[in-house]
């Protein structure tokens, strides 16, 4: 989308340059001829940058962000190393650990938050156990600043009609991977109108809990 707007941004640019370029007539002479291209090289380099700044100003965060990975998995340890494989970008033995190993973990549900880390470590995963208790996240909460992964359960495709903006979100500076649990059929359409903004690079995951 956003190398689109690109592209016919810069054929405006170019129009107008070859427009002006008519304005050289056969007979003028070098010196005319070169303030002439000067004055199309400056306002050509105005356009430009009230481009990038119209860019920055008006398009939506999710089109000028990186977009986030979504990939589907069965949540099983033993296929785990095999379906992220295609993810170069991650550190998969530090997202095996945190979804598959005891790690320092707060439990939402019912808008109400439990901690399981009596050894000092920070708090790294949440699982939230019911998708109205998200809401929880809004709220600042020094013990999940440290958050890499969110775990969300969702049980009904109902949840799926009210989209989720992570950038909305406290203590989510440092989160790194989203993994949604269907209990139902999801697909990456699905997910990609469920999760509307994160940060640049995030991965998402999700699995369904009923066979296609």
């Amino acid at each position: 989308m956003r190398q689109f707007i690109l592209t016919a941004l810069m054929m405006i640019v170019n129009n107008y340059n070859t427009n002006n370029m008519k304005n050289f007539h056969p007979y003028n002479g070098t010196t005319e001829k070169s303030n002439v291209a000067n004055q199309i090289q400056t306002k050509k380099r105005h356009i430009l940058t009230l481009i990038y700044i119209s860019l920055i100003l008006f398009l939506p965060k999710n089109i000028l962000a990186q977009e986030s990975t979504i990939l589907k998995i069965n949540g099983e340890r033993d296929t785990f190393s095999q379906e992220i494989e295609s993810l170069q970008q991650i550190n998969a033995d530090e997202l095996s650990s945190l979804l598959f190993n005891i790690n320092p973990t707060a439990y939402i549900e019912s808008e109400s938050i439990k901690i399981t880390a009596d050894d000092g470590r920070p708090v790294s995963k949440i699982i939230i156990q019911d998708a109205e208790s998200i809401e929880v996240l809004k709220t600042n909460d020094t013990r999940l600043q440290k958050v890499k992964l969110i775990q969300i359960k969702l049980k009904d495709v109902s949840e799926l009609s009210q989209p989720l903006d992570f950038s909305t979100l406290e203590n989510t500076n440092r989160l790194k991977y989203i993994y949604l649990q269907c209990s139902f059929n999801c697909t990456d359409t699905d997910i990609k109108s469920y999760i509307t903004e994160t940060a640049p690079g995030t991965v998402i995951l999700y699995s369904n809990s009923t066979p296609l």
